[in-house]
């Protein structure tokens, strides 16, 4: 997963932690099953 640590537009803390909770879900949770997702054609 990509990580774009040169985008921070200021949001202060709390977006911060935001983004970096969403992108840990993103990377346990649904990376692991993309290929298959997108294999089966399913959504």
């Amino acid at each position: 997963m990509k990580s774009y640590p040169q985008l921070n537009f200021g949001l202060g803390d709390t977006a911060n932690l935001l983004r970096e909770s969403v992108q840990d879900f993103v990377s346990a949770e649904i990376a692991p099953l993309a290929a298959d997702i997108d294999r089966d054609d399913q959504f």
